[in-house]
């Protein structure tokens, strides 16, 4: 296996515009209060929520928790409510850009991560392949918000991936 790092990614407490604590320094017991959206165990953001638990004293939260591995949920419970959650800012920038969700005042513990893609040691990608890797290298390269532009025009390159999309559903490329 190879793995390729793309960035490097930071954990933070999110909630939605306007909630009771954003704006302001938040403190532990603030924490303590209120309802938090929770990932699974035994993954990354789980694992910094018990370590604030243990380091902040930040214990199980007053008002209880909602736990869930979908984005979709998550994004809609901290939207419709004042809970909180932790999870990488990335994941929220059209959320933040139009002014629904946003990062609270308050560190955590060390939370970087690297974010990456593995492939097998010995693989060759294919001319579509090895265009969408670069795409994601330069997309993950940049904050701006033409980070998913299209790449300038390649007739050659365009060329060679209609008849490799030709190979794979004959008939519909043209």
């Amino acid at each position: 296996m190879t793995e390729s790092v793309l960035f490097e990614d930071k954990l933070a407490i999110i909630a939605r515009a306007g909630h009771p604590l954003a704006g302001r320094p938040v403190s532990a017991a603030d924490l303590a209060r209120c309802l938090w959206v929770l990932p699974r165990r035994d993954t990354p953001s789980r694992a910094i929520f018990e370590a604030l638990q243990a380091e902040q004293q930040v214990h199980a939260p007053e008002m209880g928790y909602v736990e869930t591995g979908s984005l979709v949920a998550l994004r809609g419970v901290l939207m419709e409510s004042d809970a909180v959650a932790i999870l990488s800012p990335r994941q929220i920038e059209y959320e933040r850009s139009q002014g629904l969700l946003d990062v609270l005042d308050f560190p955590l513990p060390p939370s970087g991560r690297a974010i990456g893609v593995t492939t097998l040691a010995n693989w060759h990608p294919t001319a579509l392949q090895a265009d969408f890797l670069r795409w994601l290298e330069a997309a993950a390269s940049t904050e701006s918000e033409d980070s998913c532009a299209d790449p300038a025009p390649d007739p050659e390159r365009e060329q060679a991936l209609a008849g490799e999309l030709q190979q794979v559903v004959p008939g519909q490329v043209e």
